[in-house]
């Protein structure tokens, strides 16, 4: 098993165990090293098995950014930490996995879902009942048309078939 295989089933073991809810992340302090003017350094750790991760994202300037902008690359890292917290290993950009363990973690622990459930869920709901109303008005508006001119239409070839034969 190559060495990208490896990291790649140690980021899709933690996503599936993070996902099953068997292990529990807590947001931690940004690491010592990290970039201060950074608009925002997010840490998140677990223990599991006894190992230390942690998944942050790593905000840093572009170095092709015009001067005084707010312009920003991020790029998330897997970090496995010693027992003083140290990065001892880690995982970052080449994996997209790792971004999607770095948002599974930040939904659990914000549980923005619940915010969409209570907040926009019942938006949306409103919204996809008068679209199906709007649509069953316009279907029956129409139905209603249709209907007319056929039967329009028959009345008038029954007319037309009717007078014919009478001839």
């Amino acid at each position: 098993m190559l060495i990208n295989e490896k990291n790649l089933s140690l980021v899709l073991a933690l996503y599936r165990l993070t996902l099953l809810r068997e292990i529990e992340w807590h947001v931690a302090q940004p690491a010592a090293d990290s970039n201060k003017d950074a608009p925002g350094v997010l840490r998140y750790e677990t223990t599991h098995e006894g190992f230390h991760f942690a998944v942050y994202q790593l905000d840093h300037g572009s170095y092709h950014r015009p001067p005084n902008s707010n312009l920003w690359i991020s790029r998330h890292v897997l970090a496995v930490l010693d027992d003083q917290g140290r990065e001892i290993w880690h995982e970052s950009g080449s994996l997209t996995s790792v971004d999607d363990l770095f948002r599974l973690v930040q939904r659990r622990l914000t549980c923005i879902d619940q915010v969409f459930a209570k907040i926009v869920a019942p938006i949306e709901e409103e919204r996809a009942k008068l679209s199906a109303q709007y649509r069953a008005e316009k279907r029956g508006v129409r139905g209603l048309i249709l209907r007319f001119k056929r039967s329009l239409r028959s009345r008038f070839a029954w007319a037309r078939w009717t007078a014919a034969r009478a001839q």
